[in-house]
């Protein structure tokens, strides 16, 4: 099946190499009790987003995911925009596509009629309204462009988000992986319960001397800790 919003993702064998990461052993801090607020899920790295994407039309077909979790945020250094040097920029019209869904699934939920002028290929079916809503995204999807994972503002823009969070992170190469638990374990159990790493090139940064990974601060901690920062750069 064709997705409207996947048109902007292109299936390749890097997307497929992806799902092949080497699992290694970092330094978590055990997970709460999954809580009984939706969760924010944080994409971290995420390039063309496409878990963020499987993740929004996957909620479509599966209700208990929908009611598990109540946005997604995709972030990345990349960003949009013609003022952005090409290095640094991304194209995620596709995301724009997935915003457009989510507006038809808002129409379809209220009795509303379609603006497609295509019903689904199912829609004929004993249920048309429930095989169109199954085609659109489900999950409310927030690009943050333009971030750098490992400043300090980055840590609090996480702390500062309603209700728990769930990290993921895809092919996150070299110490990326390693930033991501560091931010994880930095939310604490409570405000993160939950994490998916799929890490690269571990291994061999393990052979070239190791890495550093954050651990839980209490708030009482990270206030006196982030003080310190603060008073030493106006010195």
């Amino acid at each position: 099946e064709t997705f409207l919003g996947w048109l902007g993702v292109s299936p390749s064998s890097e997307v497929r190499s992806q799902m092949h990461e080497l699992p290694v052993e970092l330094p978590v801090t055990p997970a709460a009790e999954v809580p009984p607020q939706a969760l924010t899920v944080i994409d971290l790295c995420c390039g063309k987003a496409t878990f963020s994407m499987l993740l929004t039309y996957l909620a479509a077909r599966l209700p208990l995911l929908r009611a598990k979790v109540a946005r997604v945020i995709m972030v990345d250094k990349m960003q949009e925009g013609a003022a952005v040097a090409p290095s640094d920029r991304v194209n995620w019209s596709h995301i724009s596509a997935t915003v457009a869904d989510l507006e038809e699934r808002g129409r379809l939920e209220n009795g509303e009629s379609p603006l497609s002028a295509e019903p689904a290929a199912d829609a004929a079916g004993p249920n048309p309204a429930a095989a169109a809503l199954a085609h659109l995204a489900a999950l409310p999807v927030s690009p943050w462009g333009g971030v750098n994972i490992h400043d300090e503002a980055f840590s609090d823009r996480l702390h500062a988000l309603p209700g728990p969070v769930a990290m993921v992170g895809v092919h996150l190469c070299k110490g990326l992986s390693p930033r991501c638990v560091g931010l994880f374990n930095g939310l604490g159990p409570a405000k993160a319960p939950f994490l998916s790493l799929a890490p690269c090139c571990l291994p061999r940064l393990a052979r070239e001397g190791g890495w550093t990974v954050a651990l839980y601060e209490p708030p009482a901690h990270r206030a006196a800790r982030k003080g310190r920062l603060e008073r030493r750069a106006w010195c």
